[in-house]
């Protein structure tokens, strides 16, 4: 049985693709959940995963600041 991942994209479009090619190169079973949608918490407990993956954004004071 292989792992199931998790990738957290943030509000930076296309942020987390690089571990979208990650996970489709070594063939591991993955779904993305937005992070800026009123319900990501929600759709992560749908799921029980064995990784999160995310990308810290660098812009996210200047989105706290809007």
């Amino acid at each position: 049985m292989s792992a199931k991942f998790v990738i957290l994209a943030n509000e930076l479009p296309g942020d987390h693709l690089l571990w979208v090619n990650a996970c489709k190169e070594n063939q591991v079973d993955y779904r993305i959940v937005d992070l800026t949608k009123n319900n990501w918490l929600s759709e992560i407990e749908k799921e029980t995963f064995d990784i999160l993956l995310a990308k810290p954004p660098a812009a996210t004071s200047i989105f706290k600041q809007l």
